[in-house]
């Protein structure tokens, strides 16, 4: 019996999906911020620190798009990190990588290296043409789960240069 040859990456069909908004994702960012709001009140502090400190954990999340909408949305958390809200992305069959915003912008981008690929969560990493840094969490809830399997499997192929990222 003869073994099929592997797809390489440069032959593989173009893969475009669409993120939806995260409940695993809001679920874990509101239990934090849950959690904050508990250890500012329950510590040795006098009440008014602690009022202060539940004061600032509740703006915080007030002011964080994560604790409102649940969307998958890179905020400032690294330097250089764009404050944007990803819905979709795609790579086409020569790896070449588009980000697409809520807005409608297209953001033409090179995966890097440090991406993660785990069966809970892929974590994209990526350097835009302008030299920004974009990092684009998805969970299994994010995609549809053949849309999930399929990313995972083709950052499984992905080959990447030996010119060392910025990262």
């Amino acid at each position: 019996m003869r073994s099929l040859p592997r797809l390489s990456s440069k032959s593989a069909p173009p893969l475009a999906l669409a993120l939806k908004p995260s409940r695993r994702l809001l679920g874990a960012v509101g239990g934090c911020y849950a959690l904050a709001a508990a250890a500012s009140l329950a510590n040795a502090l006098p009440w008014e620190w602690r009022g202060l400190m539940l004061i600032l954990v509740l703006a915080g999340a007030r002011l964080s798009r994560h604790g409102l909408t649940g969307r998958i949305s890179m905020k400032a958390a690294l330097p250089g990190c764009n404050p944007i809200t990803i819905a979709r992305l795609r790579v086409d069959g020569a790896d070449a990588w588009q980000l697409w915003t809520l807005a409608g912008q297209e953001i033409p981008v090179t995966l890097l290296p440090g991406s993660i690929n785990l069966p809970w969560l892929i974590l994209l990493h990526f350097r835009g043409d302008d030299g920004r840094f974009y990092a684009v969490p998805i969970l299994p809830d994010s995609l549809g789960a053949h849309d999930f399997r399929r990313l995972a499997v083709r950052l499984r192929n992905v080959k990447f240069s030996a010119r060392k990222s910025l990262v």
